[in-house]
């Protein structure tokens, strides 16, 4: 029936001089010979049927796409006179190998991935792809080769043109760590592989132990190393990191064990040093009602599909205790094994060490080849006794190793971060700081956050009081055996940055800081007016909500806290000079959800901004189920009834006008629901305004806080933000910011003596903004920061934001005017990119 109905389509196609055909999920075991007769079709459509072989199709010689995924086929060949073909898609089939596409020189778009590929090769003759997809096969080598089409490789999933996808492969040169800094690192690691000492393998690997306060990580680390039990072993604060090397297959494998401890608060901290490529060791104890599946899911958001051995602990004192094996494996299928194990009686440590080291020697990254020098110099810093180094320092150490340039140096220091080896973050350079010692940055963050002094100040400190803080007394008491942490002066506003960087903290004036997970559990809401129109919308974590959430969502929107109403699990936000709205913030623990209710003018676009910063944070984890929720405008038996976001999304696109309530037994307009919480225009994919902005190095402090202030903007959508800090290092950085400021819409010029004097940014990028400006096709805004001689230059022609010059940096109000005024430019940029910009755009007035 299936070829018959397919036969059919040929010869409609054939009467009709069709350009398209679709035998598409048709369960065809092969493409019909007739298909050969259609001498002129441009699009054939073969995806989802169980064709093994590639056929007939050689002669379509006007063919331009071919979708031929989810079918079987091993082989790509038949294909070699279809010079015009520039899609095809060859996905999830069982082709091992790349090749038969010498003559397509046209082909743009070829996807071949969820295949079994082991090697990119044949397909160099193309020279101009727009996307290549690779995922889910099992490429392990990178050809420097592939650089030549200056797409982006990605290790994600995607169909984004510009980009090689490659999500789901063993990758080992490079490693990717080095892909995930882009193709100028991907290119300086190949070149110093070729160029330097011999390579070497890396043959080092990570052990992560993650489980509650108490259950025995420590003392396992401990019956691994062959040391003995300690029945009064002290529970870890922080981390403690403990390396050894194992004989496996006569060769010597470092291995890091990371002991975390398992203290609720400290679980923001993990995600300082939680990777993919390593083994994670979740010890659960055999005593207790153990969270299994939250760690589980911790271990997913951090660890991705990295392999997991569950072990019970402590199972001499309660021998019966399990878990339910079958439902956890069906769930997270990267469980390797489970074991039940007494650390006290050794019993059954032998095999789970065993197994561990089996599970690291399959590790990736073990294998990952290393260039002669950048080793030696792995080697010298994991040699140090040294807390902390200045990053001059670091430079010396390796121009002492011959990698002299600072592009080869700022790679390799990422890499080094990357496994953990050197504590390196780039934002805090201006710190001068590149921290050795992971233990010292944890345990010196362990003891704020869990000082008596920020507790009884109810998460309040001073940053002159961290040295009290860190080395309290009390806290030796509670933890004998601890030692004083000697931190200099000169260190605490690193640590406090990292804190800030991690979003542990935020700060609430010039020296003192709160860290929002010891504020006091007392609620304090908004009580809002009776009659006034709240907006209510809920975000929900159906399985796993990271601790961490609440806490960082405070870090991000502190600048808009009302009136110091905070408190651990919730907060008041109040935006009075954009959006003239206030809104409470609750987190419901039990029920894992956010419940977040809105007053004001443009309740809807406050609602926006807060949503984006909660998505936002949920990125950063993988793997996060989130389902976003509208109340119904009536309750049921007191009750209300929640609508899926999404779901009246999905009516809204199908044309779908209502929506009917089974326990209501009532009918609700979609576009009332939807508009009550989000505007139609924000609901439209529009495209946003491009900014750019042009500063003096001396004025970068303006910048970030500009950045802050329009924050709102890219967050409600209508604005993407570019600087020269988005330059990757060695980068030719004047032609991408001369790229840049070609395709922005509105130019930001931040104006002081120093911008003035800066040969760029006045002769060159001003020079050609204001030119764009005068031929209408771009916006320039000066910004006044800080005040200077500027009467007799063109710039200062145009109307400027704020209306009076900044008295200071820290001006809510003046950075608010700047965002208002930034927005209005935004909307007539937009309703009049078809057409000419108004006369009063032009001139410069807002």
């Amino acid at each position: 029936m299936s070829l018959k109905i397919a036969l059919r389509k040929i010869q409609k196609a054939k009467e009709t001089n069709s350009t398209e055909l679709d035998l598409s999920h048709l369960g065809l075991m092969e493409i019909p010979k007739e298909i050969s007769e259609l001498k002129g079709i441009r699009k054939i459509n073969l995806h989802s049927n169980n064709i093994s072989e590639i056929k007939w199709l050689e002669d379509l010689t006007q063919l331009e796409l071919l979708t031929l995924y989810s079918n079987q086929i091993t082989e790509i060949k038949g294909l070699g006179n279809l010079r015009n073909l520039f899609y095809l898609s060859l996905s999830s089939n069982n082709i091992s190998e790349i090749k038969g596409l010498s003559n397509l020189s046209k082909l743009t778009y070829l996807l071949l991935n969820n295949n079994k590929i082991s090697e990119i090769k044949g397909i160099w003759h193309v020279k101009k792809f727009k996307l290549l997809r690779l995922e889910k096969n099992f490429i392990k080598e990178i050809p420097k080769k592939i650089l030549q089409y200056n797409l982006t490789l990605r290790l994600e999933s995607g169909m984004n043109d510009g980009s090689i996808y490659l999500e789901d492969n063993p990758l080992v040169t490079p490693p990717p760590e080095i892909i995930e800094q882009g193709n100028k690192a991907i290119r300086t690691y190949l070149e110093n592989l070729e160029k330097k000492a011999t390579p070497k393998t890396l043959n080092e690997v990570k052990v992560i132990l993650v489980g509650e306060g108490a259950s025995g990580k420590t003392s396992l680390v401990k019956r691994l190393l062959d040391q003995n039990f300690d029945a009064k072993e002290k529970q870890t604060h922080g981390i403690r990191i403990t390396k050894k090397a194992f004989k496996i297959k006569r060769e010597n494998l470092k291995v890091n064990f990371w002991d975390f401890g398992g203290q609720e608060i400290m679980h923001s901290t993990h995600q300082f040093f939680l990777t993919k490529r390593c083994v994670y060791v979740l010890v659960l104890d055999s005593r207790k009602d153990e969270r299994a599946e939250y760690w589980l899911k911790y271990i997913e958001s951090f660890g991705g599909n990295a392999p997991v051995l569950i072990v019970l602990n402590k199972i001499d004192e309660n021998p019966s205790f399990d878990v339910n094996r079958e439902f956890l494996n069906r769930k997270y299928p990267n469980i390797s094994k489970y074991y039940k194990i007494s650390c006290k009686s050794g019993k059954g440590v032998g095999v789970l060490k065993k197994d561990i080291l089996n599970e690291l020697w399959k590790l990736e990254l073990r294998n990952t080849p290393f260039p002669g020098n950048w080793f030696l110099i792995k080697e010298h810093f994991q040699a140090m006794t040294e807390d902390y180094i200045t990053y001059q320092e670091y430079e010396k150490v390796c121009i002492e190793n011959d990698l002299i340039d600072e592009i080869s140096q700022k790679i390799l220091l990422g890499f080094l971060n990357d496994l953990g080896i050197v504590l390196n973050y780039e934002k805090l350079r201006w710190h001068n700081t590149q921290v050795l010692n992971p233990v010292w940055l944890t345990n010196s963050v362990y003891r704020i956050i869990n000082s008596p002094i920020v507790a009884d100040n109810k998460g309040k400190f001073d940053i002159n009081d961290l040295d009290k803080i860190i080395n309290d007394e009390r806290y030796f008491e509670n933890n004998p055996g601890e030692k004083k942490l000697d931190i200099p002066e000169s260190q605490y506003f690193f640590i406090v940055a990292m804190m800030k960087e991690f979003e542990l903290t935020y700060q609430i004036n010039a020296n003192n800081y709160i860290i929002p997970e010891l504020l006091p559990t007392k609620q304090n809401v908004y009580k809002f007016k009776e009659g006034e129109a709240v907006l209510r919308f809920i975000v929900e974590y159906p399985e796993f909500l990271p601790t961490a959430i609440v806490p960082r969502l405070m870090v991000k929107l502190n600048k808009n806290i009302y009136k110091n109403q905070v408190w651990k699990t919730g907060m008041v936000l109040h935006e009075h000079l954009l959006f003239n709205s206030i809104a409470n913030i609750v987190l419901d623990k039990e029920s894992r959800k956010i419940i977040i209710e809105i007053s004001g003018e443009r309740r809807r676009d406050f609602l926006t901004v807060i949503r984006e910063t909660i998505k936002e944070i949920n990125n950063s984890y993988q793997k996060l189920e989130v389902v976003e929720w509208i109340p119904l405008p009536e309750l049921h038996r007191g009750n209300e009834i929640l609508v899926e976001y999404v779901e009246l999304l999905g009516y809204e696109e199908e044309g779908v006008s209502t929506y009917y309530s089974g326990k209501l037994k009532k009918r609700f307009p979609v576009a009332d629901l939807l508009n009550g919480v989000e505007t139609p225009e924000n609901r439209q994919p529009s495209p946003s305004c491009h900014i750019f902005i042009s500063y003096a190095r001396k004025d970068e402090k303006y910048k970030n806080e500009l950045s802050k202030s329009l924050s709102t903007l890219v967050r409600l959508k209508k604005a993407t933000l570019w600087d020269d800090s988005w330059i990757d290092g060695g980068a030719d950085w004047e032609k991408e910011i001369f790229e840049n400021l070609e395709k922005a819409d509105i130019v930001l010029c931040l104006i002081s003596a120093d911008f003035i004097a800066s040969e760029f940014c006045h002769e060159k990028e001003l020079k050609a903004a204001l030119k764009a400006h005068s031929e209408n096709r771009k916006v320039v805004i000066p910004i006044r920061i800080r005040e200077c001689l500027w009467d007799d230059l063109p710039i200062s022609k145009l109307e400027g934001l704020p209306g009076k010059w900044m008295k200071k940096i820290r001006d809510d109000a003046a950075w608010t005017e700047i965002a208002s005024g930034v927005e209005k430019v935004i909307k007539k940029t937009q309703s009049d990119k078809s057409a000419d910009f108004p006369e009063k755009i032009k001139m410069g007035r807002l």
